[in-house]
């Protein structure tokens, strides 16, 4: 099949790959082919599903450095990496006009200047969508020489924005960005692909909470620490486990577990984990916790919803949204930094299980309410063809058995 039949969906760094995956196979149910995108798969992660067409197009230098265990060799792929995003953006633009795809859909936006730039040559051939995941981009880790300005300026850009939550939204129509030109997607769960074969071991006896995904300073690892040392001090059986790749120095937290003696109730398991692993964690855990300091989209969160699992988060961003009991509200949310609540709400959680088991409830209520991927990709398809359309493309029709068979 030509690839001027196809939509391009593009994340960089593969940011968010259980959602690239999910909707892209969800956008692949119409009659477009969908390509995405990104860096090469890593060792350990989910290979991409087989009705995407996966293009392993960016950062191909220096993902190979980045994957060593030599330091050096990965401080020189930190070094260089911004260089080949530029590099990449050149090729991509130069490709879109070579091959004349429908449409590009940006999940992420990195280097907001840059990308701007890409973004104006792009839509000399075809329409440019952009996802803002957060109201805060990169949860507030800008690249150097990059302001928040820059951010809006990429989004002003586009000729069409996709946010996933109205808070998302309310902020962007703060910045001044026109109502008429952002849309609404939902985020439904995601889903591991997992066969359920690993087990974690449990001590007998425990509440065990977890924190898990990518280990950024916004997930407020440190509140959850000190509120776990605390409510261990009224029971004991707390246990916590905290698992995902570290962002920043968390040396500090480690160590004051140590200090205070309390290794063996509160884990670190600082590395990537496999889709089977972080399942086995999920299905091992009592609560999940969540006490963000910010947050527009948690994938941690769509993914264990589906657990029947306990909940415990801040009260702020997208979680503020979520449709609870007031009476499980209560004891599930907490504000941001209130320590105090946070401990308060653990031993609740631990030691009601009337509290605990109307917790895992109204949150199972909340999976329920959730849109199906399919719906969403439907939703996105009919984005794409009033978008096709208002350009002058015109809504693309189901390819030819003959086209099928060519491509």
């Amino acid at each position: 099949m030509s690839t001027r039949d196809e939509i391009w969906l593009v994340d960089c760094s593969l940011f968010s790959a259980a959602y690239d995956f999910h909707l892209g196979s969800a956008l692949a149910e119409g009659k477009r082919p969908i390509r995405l995108l990104a860096r090469p798969i890593r060792p350990l992660e989910v290979p991409p599903p087989t009705d995407l067409i996966y293009d392993a197009y960016f950062y191909r230098a220096t993902e190979p450095l980045m994957r060593m265990k030599n330091k050096w060799a990965q401080k020189v792929a930190r070094m260089f990496k911004g260089l080949e995003h530029l590099s990449g953006l050149v090729r991509l633009t130069a490709r879109v006009w070579r091959d004349r795809p429908l449409l590009v859909h940006l999940f992420w936006t990195t280097l907001p200047n840059a990308d701007r730039i890409a973004i104006r040559m792009i839509q000399k051939v075809c329409p440019v969508l952009v996802t803002v995941h957060n109201s805060i981009p990169l949860h507030g880790h800008r690249p150097l020489f990059n302001t928040h300005d820059d951010y809006v300026r990429v989004y002003q850009q586009a000729d069409l924005l996709i946010a996933h939550a109205e808070n998302t939204k309310k902020v962007m129509l703060e910045w001044g960005l026109d109502p008429a030109r952002i849309d609404m997607i939902t985020h439904p769960p995601l889903h591991l692909q997992v066969g359920g074969a690993e087990e974690v071991q449990r001590k007998p006896g425990r509440f065990r909470v977890l924190l898990w995904g990518a280990v950024k300073r916004y997930k407020g690892v440190e509140d959850l620490v000190e509120a776990v040392i605390r409510a261990r001090k009224i029971v004991p059986e707390i246990e916590l486990h905290i698992v995902g790749k570290p962002f920043y120095d968390i040396s500090e937290t480690i160590q004051k577990v140590k200090d205070q003696g309390q290794e063996d109730h509160i884990t670190f398991d600082l590395e990537f984990k496999t889709e089977e692993a972080l399942d086995a964690e999920i299905r091992a855990c009592d609560l999940m916790a969540l006490p963000y300091h910010e947050i527009d989209a948690s994938g941690a969160f769509s993914t264990s919803l589906g657990y029947q699992k306990a909940f415990i988060m801040s009260d702020v961003g997208y979680f503020s949204l979520l449709k609870v009991p007031d009476a499980v509200r209560e004891h599930a949310f907490i504000q941001m930094r209130d320590i105090d609540a946070l401990t308060r709400n653990l031993v609740t959680l631990a030691t009601r299980a009337d509290i605990y088991q109307a917790n895992v409830d109204a949150f199972e209520e909340v999976n329920r309410s959730y849109s199906s991927w399919s719906e969403v990709g439907k939703s996105l398809n009919a984005i794409y063809d009033r978008v096709l359309a208002e350009r002058g493309q015109g809504a693309l029709q189901a390819p030819s058995p003959a086209q099928a068979v060519s491509g």
